[in-house]
């Protein structure tokens, strides 16, 4: 097995606590290329704590509570010729490069821990233990 860039460990750790989510392959970009963690949903809804977890409105790397202002981060989806569950797939990617990107990955994993401790928020939204 391929050990994790270091500055991707804590954000694909926090992805892989939300039920539903699973990574399979990330990359740092080492100061050159964006930020990326590749990951499989078993469901749409399952992306609703990461999708906001790096939503501007909420405290995202652009939000107003963290002293960032660059671009937005984003989730593409994209096709592969495997037939099911398998045949999509997923993409997180900064538009930031080298530190800066790594302190955004860094707030949207902590972001995201704090959504998924939010009982309140995720019932609000019907996302409550196992529903995911």
């Amino acid at each position: 097995m391929i050990p994790l860039d270091v500055e991707v460990v804590a954000l694909c750790k926090a992805i892989n606590k939300c039920a539903g989510l699973r990574t399979y392959s990330s990359c740092a970009g080492h100061g050159a290329k964006p930020l990326t963690v590749w990951f499989k949903a078993d469901s749409v809804t399952a992306m609703f704590p990461l999708l906001r977890a790096i939503d501007p409105r909420y405290g995202g790397p652009d939000g107003f509570d963290t002293g960032i202002a660059i671009g937005p981060w984003s989730v593409e989806a994209y096709c592969t010729d495997l037939v099911g569950s398998d045949s999509v797939t997923f993409c997180l990617s900064s538009q930031s490069l080298g530190d800066v990107a790594y302190a955004e990955a860094d707030k949207i994993a902590s972001n995201l821990s704090g959504i998924l401790s939010d009982d309140k928020l995720l019932a609000y939204f019907g996302l409550g233990k196992g529903v995911l």
